[in-house]
């Protein structure tokens, strides 16, 4: 088990419409703050793994209110930059008899899109860890972000830290095309791989597996054989 694990990534202010109405009938929402990141280090800390967020959020009582709910689940947010600007904010309807569940975001120009690379003390923030987890999610909203997660994953390899990096593709985010030539990129310094699903072909620029077409899903087996793939070729 590893001693501690630093989670980098977007900080968000989800609202989920009161009583599982849809968006357009909605008077009111239920608020919660969340992140794929920040989830994983929420999750770790419930199996007693010391897990840190590393993020930005505004210099305000919005800011405030969503470092304290991370700290309901023990999670360390002293590495977490205060800023002027804007949370983002995630939208959640609710799925219902013959019609899906629907995500809208409002992320662009948030504050931790817009911090760069310079202000992350990389160095500091992972002196005791030794393990990095990411998400693609980082580098799709915005090139300060993006910048940010570059620099992380090259400070942990110069530290010896192992890295995660699950591509958390959002069609509403960008394109396979476009995540693709962000994170190939970053491969090189990534240990584990995770959440290999059929937005990978695309992004990870693999062939597909035999039998698969793009509008299936991918079976166990062809998605172990991408897998195998994944490992021989990046």
């Amino acid at each position: 088990m590893t001693r501690s694990c630093v989670a980098f990534g977007e900080l968000m202010l989800r609202l989920d419409p009161a009583d599982g109405v849809r968006l357009v009938q909605a008077s009111s929402f239920e608020a919660r703050f969340t992140g794929a990141e920040a989830n994983v280090a929420a999750s770790l800390t419930q199996f007693s793994v010391p897990a840190q967020v590393v993020s930005t959020v505004p210099d305000d009582a919005l800011g405030d209110a969503a470092l304290a709910f991370l700290r309901r689940f023990g999670v360390d947010t002293a590495a977490v930059l205060r800023r002027p600007g804007r949370l983002g904010l995630l939208y959640v309807e609710p799925g219902g008899a013959g019609r899906p569940g629907q995500v809208i975001y409002d992320r662009a120009g948030s504050v931790f899109a817009v911090t760069g690379a310079g202000a992350y003390d990389w160095k500091a923030i992972l002196a005791g860890h030794d393990w990095l987890h990411v998400s693609g999610t980082a580098a799709a909203v915005g090139p300060g972000s993006a910048a940010a997660l570059d620099q992380a994953l090259t400070a942990a390899r110069d530290a010896g830290v192992s890295v995660s990096l699950d591509p958390n593709y959002r069609s509403r985010l960008w394109t396979t095309e476009q995540a693709g030539r962000a994170l190939r990129p970053l491969l090189d310094r990534v240990d584990v791989l995770l959440g290999v699903g059929e937005e990978a072909i695309g992004i990870l620029g693999l062939p597909a597996p035999p039998g698969w077409s793009p509008d299936q899903t991918l079976s166990t087996r062809q998605r172990v054989t991408l897998l195998e793939r994944a490992r021989e070729h990046l």
